[in-house]
């Protein structure tokens, strides 16, 4: 029998023994995703018209979706009839859902992990809960669902999945920082804060976990480039997580904590010139070591 496997929490994915499987025009495409993205729970025909067309399906569309489904059955199970029902693609009373076995799919996965990592830090066991963190995150390959078209992707549905993977990055940091291992998430922030600039609480979080693992001059470059893009995007100043973060960073390194304290003072920035740029080559420059550093962690 065929091994298949699915991914949503990136651009989707369908193989079929370890062969990608072309999933179809953009709409059958963004109906796989949507029951992808419902891990095996029913969605109902309104739904899925209305994340396919949301306020302007057309007449046909309750016979489109019924194509889509009939022609993903059959990617799904090559030589299926034309009016089975098949093992993978269950229709019933108005609904849809995928019949996938848990360890197929990539989003229960990383659900799996994440309740992993936190009963880890539960019983106050926050290294092994940061790693199971850092291994489900590592699953995503970038935002959920992202090659459907972006009129479906702005839908709800995956926006959840989204900030389900923004959450779990800063559970992570939590993690790794009270177990004094901030350099096994950095690598896995600096991804996700690419998607969140403008989330100060996740940027302060990376820049502590910089400080954390003695990487102070990106800290501060980090700080640099997300007090540029606020000011340039919102008019607004850094507010009282990064300006603390920042005096974690630039603090004597016998007396910096290893988390960021409550602030209500802003504090002076250094010069931002060239921050952008000196963090990215210190990104790269560092990211082996770092990779390598966590392979470590996690067999041990």
């Amino acid at each position: 029998m065929a091994q298949m496997s699915f991914g949503v929490l990136g651009a989707l994915q369908v193989r079929r023994d370890g062969a990608a499987l072309p999933v179809g025009p953009p709409r059958q495409r963004s109906l796989l995703a949507l029951l992808l993205a419902r891990a095996g729970e029913a969605t109902t025909l309104h739904e899925v018209v209305d994340v396919l067309w949301s306020e302007s399906p057309p007449l046909s569309a309750v016979n489109l979706v019924r194509r889509y489904v009939g022609e993903l059955r059959r990617l799904l199970e090559p030589g299926l009839p034309t009016l089975a029902a098949g093992r993978w693609l269950l229709g019933q009373a108005g609904t849809y859902r995928l019949a996938i076995p848990d360890d197929h799919l990539d989003l229960v996965l990383f659900r799996r992990l994440r309740a992993e990592a936190r009963d880890h830090c539960r019983q106050g066991e926050y290294r092994q809960g940061a790693e199971r963190y850092v291994q489900g995150l590592l699953l995503w390959r970038g935002p959920a669902a992202a090659d459907v078209p972006s009129e479906v992707r702005c839908h709800p549905v995956f926006g959840a999945l989204d900030r389900e993977r923004l959450a779990t990055a800063k559970d992570a940091a939590d993690a790794a920082l009270r177990a004094g291992c901030g350099e096994l998430v950095v690598d896995e922030l600096y991804r996700i804060a690419d998607y969140h600039p403008l989330d100060e609480a996740l940027q302060a979080k990376l820049m502590t976990a910089l400080t954390a693992a003695g990487n102070r001059a990106e800290a501060v470059a980090v700080y640099a480039g997300v007090r540029g893009r606020l000011r340039e995007d919102l008019g607004i100043g850094p507010g009282p997580e990064l300006r603390a973060a920042l005096r974690a960073a630039t603090a004597p390194a016998a007396t910096a904590p290893a988390a960021a304290p409550a602030a209500t003072a802003p504090a002076a920035a250094p010069a931002a010139a060239g921050a952008g740029a000196a963090v990215t080559v210190v990104r790269e420059h560092g990211r082996g070591a770092r990779q390598a550093l966590w392979h470590r962690s996690v067999s041990t």
